[in-house]
């Protein structure tokens, strides 16, 4: 190639701007295309990588469904530890207190009232009752009896009593150990959350025996020193030969 033909080639030539003009065109045309085509690769990796980690953590998550704690139900042990509660006076006669404590105790298996309890509440009744009136109260709270307990609330109340005031005199009328009772005591109805008061009086008549223990020694034996001799325990008995309830009005404070 002649300069007439092309001066301005030749310049160009003659100087080298010919040929790095070439080395760019053909790195531009031929190389660039690897390098973008590796960043791409790379790019469409990264891309591909953070879809599969999401579509797996989606699967994860899928079916959503709310997660129901494990709950696990444990006794407060200081609550099933025993009180000893003190039943009689400080000198007084322990037949006493214990004469107050069944009788409170027969009022609330009569009067109290809760649907997973009352048979319970029956075999009490049976065991501190004469045959006469355990068979008025089976009748009392039987679902034939439309004043039933059973009929009337069902599950969808219950009934809790205090009693707050007593007295207990011996029956001087009957020999043996017979006494009555005057107990009155308020009542608490519950239905769904809604209480309502009232007031009531029981009267009870029962039977009561003092617990004793003997000294035993056999006929004919020769005399053994006390504490060689056989004991017997005669336990105390307790039962109710007749029971009635009123409703009453509310007491004025004293």
């Amino acid at each position: 190639m002649s300069m007439q033909q092309d001066p301005e080639v030749y310049e160009r030539l003659k100087d080298g701007t010919y040929y790095e003009e070439a080395r760019k065109w053909y790195s531009e045309v031929y190389m660039s295309l690897i390098s973008e085509r590796v960043f791409y690769v790379i790019l469409t990796t990264i891309a591909g990588l953070t879809f599969l980690l999401s579509l797996l953590a989606l699967i994860r998550l899928l079916p959503i469904v709310p997660t129901e704690p494990l709950v696990i139900f444990q006794d407060d042990v200081a609550h099933k530890l025993p009180i000893i509660k003190k039943l009689a006076e400080t000198g007084e006669n322990p037949d006493v207190g214990l004469r107050r404590y069944f009788v409170e105790k027969y009022v609330e298996y009569r009067e109290n009232y809760d649907r997973d309890k009352i048979a319970s509440q029956a075999r009490a009744v049976y065991n501190l009752s004469d045959k006469d009136t355990y068979d008025y109260y089976r009748r009392l709270i039987d679902v034939s009896n439309p004043r039933s307990p059973v009929v009337r609330y069902e599950s969808r109340a219950d009934r809790s009593i205090d009693v707050l005031r007593m007295q207990i005199e011996k029956d001087e009328t009957r020999e043996g150990g017979f006494y009555k009772a005057d107990v009155y005591f308020v009542a608490y109805l519950n239905t769904f959350g809604n209480i309502e008061e009232s007031y009531w009086s029981a009267d009870l008549e029962f039977e009561y025996v003092d617990a004793k223990v003997e000294q035993l020694q056999e006929e004919g034996a020769e005399a053994v020193a006390d504490e060689d001799k056989e004991l017997k325990v005669i336990p105390m008995q307790f039962k109710v030969t007749s029971y009635n309830v009123r409703e009453k009005k509310k007491e004025k404070a004293k």
